[in-house]
């Protein structure tokens, strides 16, 4: 169970869970949302950042998984840790390299912890952790499942608030790592993406579904002979993009933002061609 400061009962920790409030750092102009929390473990997200990260009390500290930073220090989440938790962070582990996800390691390593990611996960087990490197979005993604708690966090592999950005893999590689987290996965276990709302398999499942459908549609339209600018205003495109990117999100995706999408994607179809 998570080692609480004296004066912060466990009652405080199911309150936040079923009341899925925010916590506000004090000197922070910036708040930690909790999207899971209970004896084992805790999801939070940085609403600044959009990542998620993940708190693991372990027999020698605290694992974190993608500490996320702010306008610190003091972090946001260093804060969360120092008012829930008698632990200091031990290990940080990446899901990937990209700085969305890995800005607060510098702060957490200067104190101390260790940087476990998919370039040197192999040379230090950590009990209770299942880890395994994929390339997908990147080509340094990493697995990590919780088993105690059954939680799986999967990186930018998923997002559940984004369309798929499956770059550095490619259809295979990303074809790969979704069946890995299903192979990892049951029904009863929490799925946390790299940004976004916690999901479950038959989420992953729909997701990669459209991601799919998506290429299969861009990839019609480019046997077509349509321009990118054509392929942007596809009704039929447009649809599955909308299943993918939530409602409150499509006005984020500029105009700069959807051609980009639609010209990665030509080039993750030509890629596979090529092989």
């Amino acid at each position: 169970p998570f080692p609480l400061r004296t004066g912060v009962p466990q009652s405080r920790v199911g309150a936040i869970a079923l009341a899925a409030i925010s916590l506000v750092a004090s000197d922070a102009e910036a708040q930690l949302d909790i999207l899971k929390a209970t004896g084992e473990i805790h999801v939070v997200s940085y609403p600044g950042f959009g990542a998620n990260a993940g708190i693991i009390p372990g027999s020698d500290g605290l694992l974190l998984v993608d500490p996320v930073a702010g306008n610190g220090p003091p972090l946001p989440i260093q804060q969360f840790l120092e008012r829930m938790s008698e632990q200091a962070p031990t290990v940080v582990l990446n899901t990937h390299g990209h700085a969305d996800h890995t800005a607060g390691n510098e702060f957490f390593q200067e104190r101390g912890a260790v940087r476990i990611g998919a370039d040197n996960y192999q040379a230090r087990r950590i009990p209770g952790l299942t880890l395994v490197a994929v390339v997908s979005h990147s080509d340094s993604d990493l697995i990590i499942k919780h088993e105690a708690s059954n939680t799986l966090f999967v990186g930018d592999v998923i997002d559940t608030s984004w369309h798929p950005t499956l770059y550095a893999g490619g259809i295979a590689g990303f074809n790969e790592a979704v069946d890995l987290i299903l192979s990892l996965s049951d029904e009863t276990t929490d799925i946390v993406p790299g940004h976004g709302p916690i999901t479950n398999r038959e989420g992953v499942e729909q997701y990669r579904r459209d991601a799919l459908e998506w290429i299969d549609r861009i990839e019609a339209l480019l046997d077509e002979g349509k321009t990118v600018e054509e392929m942007i205003v596809d009704q039929a495109a447009l649809s599955i993009l909308e299943r993918l990117v939530p409602e409150e999100q499509m006005s984020f995706l500029p105009g700069a933002a959807h051609q980009r999408f639609v010209e990665r994607t030509i080039s993750v179809i030509q890629a596979a061609r090529a092989h």
